[in-house]
């Protein structure tokens, strides 16, 4: 449907529909429970969150040559195949879950949650635009934080809730959760700022075209396939804690660089490895908290509600990122008829250098949830 899309709403439809297939990537986490004794459990979810790192990338990369070369609706008629591929595999491959728990679904708190995030992203959206404080933009904030906080009452007393508070009461959850909120953004806004910055012209960015943004992000991927398992192997020997306090410490120096050395090619994608070997330290901690701190029957529905905290920052990220770039902005001139006229505009230095000291307030904390963390050696 995306790449037969006739109109921008067509196509923001079809990939709500993508989201919507997106959304059972938690039960990837949950199943290896059923397959893999605690031992071993954090290994193959830290195989499965490297894969994920080099599939993006692998997608950014193979994409922008098929946006580049053939156009964007080609990018997802490719899609398709491999989601054929997909869809035929698991039909083949994959054996159901012995574990069955009857629950019905909880459509009320899904259009509250929904409603509210959409609100408070349009908000954050159009802040640069309408202006943060604007009659027009305010009410979107408004709306949002009370569909947010209706939803949380509503869950309260709800026999089936869309996401089970009561688990927040275990610390280790909390903490997962905590972290993942923050992670999701701070890979996003990260990801969002090395895109953008690569392809914007001189002297505000790189001007590089799609294609050479994709290659930039193919090594930080490559580093996230290898620490995606060795975090892994980690995990059970340390504990989670210290595991995302390193985490917190790589990706801290990561932004660190982007802030001091990006001016070329090659210094942007070691920039890029060094935050993004980081962030993967951080995503197989969390996951692996939450498949050992949750009774086993509840372990599909912890990785759900921890995947709807981490999609909710990664949703937030962009949005953010967005408005920082519009809000510190150089303008572009030209000279017309001997006078000069403000043409456009472009992100300025000070944008991404604001992009990159939040994500390391946000890096930070990470660090002092991560302290809160139960360092269970689950090994034993």
């Amino acid at each position: 449907m995306a790449g037969f899309s006739p109109s921008i709403y067509f196509l923001i439809f079809a990939r709500a529909l993508q989201g919507l297939g997106f959304a059972s990537f938690p039960l990837a986490m949950a199943m290896l429970t059923d397959v893999y004794p605690k031992r071993g459990l954090a290994m193959a979810q830290g195989v499965i969150a490297g894969g994920a790192g080099i599939s993006s990338a692998l997608g950014i990369t193979v994409g922008a040559s098929i946006v580049q070369d053939l156009g964007w609706r080609d990018a997802f008629y490719t899609a398709l195949v491999i989601s054929v591929i997909s869809l035929i595999t698991a039909g083949i491959v994959l054996k159901e879950s012995p574990s069955r728990t009857g629950s019905r679904v909880d459509f009320s708190g899904a259009f509250l949650l929904t409603g509210g995030i959409v609100s408070i992203l349009l908000y954050l959206t159009e802040g640069g635009t309408l202006g943060w404080l604007s009659v027009e933009n305010v009410p979107f904030l408004v709306i949002g934080v009370v569909l947010v906080w209706a939803f949380f009452l509503v869950e309260r007393v709800k026999s089936a809730p869309l996401i089970q508070l009561g688990l927040l009461r275990i610390r280790n959850v909390l903490v997962a959760n905590l972290t993942s909120i923050l992670s999701g953004l701070i890979n996003f806004v990260l990801f969002y700022a090395i895109v953008y910055y690569a392809e914007l012209p001189t002297p505000s960015g790189l001007g590089l075209d799609v294609r050479a943004t994709g290659l930039i992000m193919l090594p930080a991927a490559l580093v996230m396939l290898v620490i995606g398992p060795i975090t892994g192997r980690v995990v059970p020997r340390v504990g989670p804690k210290a595991v995302l306090l390193a985490g917190s410490a790589v990706l801290t120096v990561g932004f660190l660089a982007f802030m001091s050395n990006r001016a070329t090619t090659g210094s942007l994608t070691v920039d890029s490895v060094i935050a993004m070997a980081g962030v993967v330290a951080l995503f197989v901690p969390v996951v692996n908290m939450i498949s050992t701190s949750v009774p086993q029957q509840d372990v599909a529905v912890g990785q759900g509600l921890n995947s709807t905290l981490k999609m909710i920052g990664q949703a937030c990220g962009p949005v953010i990122a967005t408005a920082i770039m519009t809000s510190f902005s150089d303008p572009i001139t030209r000279t017309i008829g001997g006078r000069t006229v403000v043409v456009g505009s472009l992100p300025s230095a000070t944008a991404f250098n604001l992009i990159f000291s939040i994500g390391i307030a946000l890096t930070i904390l990470v660090g002092i949830a991560s302290l809160m963390a139960r360092n269970r050696n689950e090994s034993l």
